[in-house]
């Protein structure tokens, strides 16, 4: 398999991750989140600089938990999915990496367009300086997507591999278990960070 055909298989996952995922009602919801957090931040502080330290609290408690959470049920609701990818000759990090994007991309659009908005619909005439105020918000949940969405990956990839190497996981059904397992203690995690 040559450099194009990995670029041509990667670039199809990813696309079909990312249709599947921005159609979710979890993004949906991540998008509503924080577009209604932005424009009830703005309209009553009235100033985009209070604004933005308002939803940067908001950003660093909702991003690392809803990243954590809707990348465990994303592998939770795709495993058979995955399985099926696997079961054809790409190799393993064509894959990690399109599904890495097929998660993050909707997840940050949904991320961006609720910040965005709000404050295009209050502030047209001066959208760029309040751009400039709001980028290091922009720029800190599109971080927090990047590494808690690797690590995520970097967990659950290793467990699976642990559990097939000393052949614990001997059947779909134990693996969906483990994926249930890993849910509760991730939502355990969260309150302690």
């Amino acid at each position: 398999m040559d450099q194009n055909e990995k670029l041509k298989m990667l670039f199809k996952i990813s696309l079909f991750q990312t249709k599947s995922n921005i159609s979710s009602k979890w993004i949906v919801f991540y998008f509503i989140f924080f577009f209604a957090a932005s424009y009830v931040s703005l309209s009553f502080t009235h100033e985009t600089s209070k604004a933005a330290v308002n939803l940067m609290n908001a950003v660093l408690f909702i991003v690392p938990l809803a990243s954590l959470l809707y990348g465990t049920i994303y592998f939770y609701n795709n495993i058979d999915y995955i399985i099926f990818i696997l079961s054809f000759p790409v190799k393993r990090p064509v894959i990690y990496i399109s599904l890495f994007s097929g998660l993050l991309i909707p997840m940050a659009i949904g991320f961006l367009t609720g910040i965005i908005l709000p404050v295009l619909l209050f502030n047209a005439n001066s959208f760029l300086s309040d751009f400039y105020i709001f980028l290091p918000l922009i720029i800190t949940g599109i971080y927090l997507h990047l590494i808690l969405i690797l690590y995520n990956f970097q967990i659950i990839f290793q467990l699976l591999s642990i559990l097939l190497k000393f052949q614990i996981v001997k059947s779909l059904h134990l693996l969906k278990n483990f994926y249930n397992l890993f849910l509760i203690f991730v939502m355990f995690s969260s309150q302690v960070f």
